[in-house]
């Protein structure tokens, strides 16, 4: 294998490896906008098509990597898209302390970032995964009331409507997962009431402008 050839199937496996999907019309629009390469030895200009013709053939496969340009060295020079965008949001965890001394509020705000593209999804599944080993230390915890997670996530008409997935008791305490949810929910402008459902699809309140908790988690 001539040295061109192993630089070709070396940079063939550096456009397959963490990458993320590009569809071949953005792959095509970024090899036209972007400025004339210049010119290169006739090895390096092989290595260049050559590499370039794999990041277009393997697109289809989410390849996002291109190869737009050479070093100096006649080495490729890769340019990738940024990844996805995220914003900050805020959810709510137990604070230990303040509740083991009847002190409220009981539940405070930490950050999070989540996919910009859907936050509210974001924020409820950051809630799931619980404080971080540093929150932990400052005595948050998560309380699930048997739930593993949710089912289903819908807002209409201002409304979320959230299920339970696995199992739902408040175990007596006054305190559950709906003192969670319903703040990190309505942190969002499009959201003023939160009905949460138990796992079998009921709660409290269905109708109504007013937020709603099923009966597995009264205490």
């Amino acid at each position: 294998m001539t040295d061109v050839e192993t630089q070709i199937r070396r940079y063939g496996q550096t456009l397959l490896r963490d990458v993320e999907p590009l569809t071949l019309g953005e792959l095509e629009r970024r090899a036209t906008v972007h400025p004339p390469i210049r010119r290169r030895s006739s090895a390096t200009r092989v290595l260049l098509a050559a590499a370039l013709a794999v990041g277009i053939a393997v697109a289809s496969v989410g390849v996002v990597a291109i190869v737009v340009d050479g070093r100096d060295d006649g080495s490729p020079r890769i340019a990738t898209r940024p990844g996805q965008a995220r914003v900050s949001v805020v959810v709510y965890f137990v604070d230990a302390v303040a509740f083991a001394a009847a002190r409220e509020p009981y539940v405070v705000p930490v950050d999070r970032r989540v996919d910009v593209d859907d936050p509210v999804a974001g924020a409820l599944e950051a809630l799931f995964a619980g404080p971080t080993p540093a929150e932990t230390g400052q005595r948050l915890e998560s309380t699930h009331s048997g739930a593993t997670g949710y089912t289903d996530l819908r807002v209409v008409d201002g409304v979320a409507h959230v299920t339970l997935g696995g199992g739902c008791s408040s175990g007596g305490s006054t305190l559950t997962i709906a003192d969670l949810i319903i703040p990190t929910l309505k942190q969002f402008d499009s959201i003023r009431a939160v009905k949460i459902y138990a796992p079998d699809g009921t709660t409290e309140l269905p109708d109504g402008p007013d937020d709603s908790i099923p009966e597995c988690l009264e205490p």
